[in-house]
Order: C-alpha cells, then structure tokens, then sequence
C-alpha cells in the first residue's frame, strides 16, 4: 500500500456506528476495537476520521468475531443516512443517477476504496474495490 493512501482520513461513520452498535456490552465492544488504536471516546467528534488501517483492523475484527458474513448479521448499521450522500442519492432522478452519485462521491468519502457500477440489462449492480489488495478473507 503506498504511503500516501495508507495515511489518508476517511470519515468513521462506519467505525461510529459499529462502536455504538455494541456500546451495551463493554467487553465486546473493547474486542471488535483491539488493535484499531481507538476508543469509544475518540468518536465522539461528528467529524471524526480514520486512517484506512484502522477501518480494515476493525472489519477483521469483526470477521473474527462474528464470521466472514457479518455485515448481513448487522442490518442497522447499514440503514442509517450518511448525510449530502444520502440526501444527493435520494434526490438523483433513478436509482441509476443514483448509483453514479456514489461511484463520484465515495472516493472523497473513503480515499482507498473503488466503485464501478455493472450495468446488465434489467440488473444494476455496484462492485466495490481496494486500493490495495486485501487477504483472501477480507475480499469476500
């Protein structure tokens, strides 16, 4: 990974949202956030941003946790609006117009991840990339 792209900030939404996900169980909450270098109280911040390591350390705490599939296991961490990207996505006249909102907007949101839409006849699908390779693990 290239130096520049390993220091680069991203929002921590997501890292927000898990952390408050399990803010009910202390131990657990301290085990999805081993290694990532953070505490509960660092995110406090509505603005608060993250190196992309740390994103990646606490996606592979999760897997480690609660398996390879865990995102399905958590839906409301995935149903809350993420502010002027929700708000350009629902304003876009389609969910294709939509879609190419998030493709121009989530790589000034998350620097080190890509997004391509696959458009099929009667299918819309989003493929999200790294930066940089991730283990076969993380991948799926």
């Amino acid at each position: 990974m290239a130096a520049s792209e390993d220091t680069r900030q991203s929002a921590a939404v997501y890292l927000q949202l898990i952390v408050h996900r399990f803010e009910t169980d202390p131990v657990l909450q301290s085990r999805v956030l081993a290694g990532v270098g953070l505490s509960p109280g660092d995110l406090e911040e509505p603005g608060a941003e993250i190196l992309y390591t740390q994103l990646l350390r606490l996606f592979e705490n999760m897997r480690g946790l609660f398996g390879a599939g865990w995102f399905l296991d958590f839906p409301d961490l995935w149903r809350t609006p993420h502010g002027p990207l929700f708000v350009a996505c629902m304003s876009a006249p389609s969910v294709d117009a939509g879609i190419d909102v998030v493709t121009r907007y989530m790589p000034a949101y998350y620097a080190n991840l890509r997004y391509t839409p696959i458009r099929t006849p009667g299918q819309l699908a989003l493929r999200v990339t790294t930066a940089t390779p991730l283990s076969e693990d993380m991948s799926r």
